[in-house]
């Protein structure tokens, strides 16, 4: 006979099915499971840069928007043409990061435009 203690309250299904996926989803895989690595890292010597500018570059303006716009989008198209070589997993990170950063920069541009353009009508 089971005591008081091992009843559990009524679920509905729904509820039970989603709660063993969610804890399915954020389980952390076995230590006895074995991963493949389909991922390989390669050791790259690092060499210090210097900045190119080493002025603090601020945006204060629309124009400063555009710019950053224009530049961002500049460089989007270089690193899209380079044919020398295949992209590799940080690369496809990167370009996609560097991509996302442009359209906010961009809704920023479009916004600062917007209250621009109503503040002058006024």
């Amino acid at each position: 006979e089971l005591g008081p203690h091992h009843l559990t309250p009524p679920r509905s299904p729904e509820l039970s099915g989603l709660y063993r996926k969610e804890f399915k989803e954020n389980k952390e895989p076995s230590p006895k499971v074995k991963r493949k690595r389909s991922v390989k890292i390669s050791s790259v010597a690092l060499e210090p840069v210097q900045w190119q500018n080493d002025s603090l570059q601020i945006i204060t303006s629309a124009s400063d928007l555009k710019s950053m716009d224009e530049f961002l989008l500049k460089k989007m198209n270089e690193l899209d043409n380079e044919d020398s070589k295949k992209d590799t997993l940080v690369d496809v990170v990167f370009k996609k990061a560097l991509k996302e950063f442009r359209q906010n920069i961009f809704s920023f541009y479009s916004s600062a435009l917007a209250v621009s353009n109503s503040t002058s009508s006024r």
